[in-house]
């Protein structure tokens, strides 16, 4: 069975926090563009 990935798993993958993760999945431009290549990189959207 697969498991679901969290925002705190992304947060941790990506070694940062979980408001930034939320920022960056949420389209908030208050994300710096330094924290969006981390994120961007392990976060996967399942559309």
């Amino acid at each position: 069975m697969n498991q679901r990935v969290t925002i705190s798993d992304v947060a941790k993958a990506a070694g940062v926090s979980v408001t930034t993760v939320s920022r960056i999945i949420n389209g908030h431009h208050s994300a710096s563009g330094t924290m969006l290549l981390p994120v961007e990189t392990v976060f996967r959207p399942s559309i």
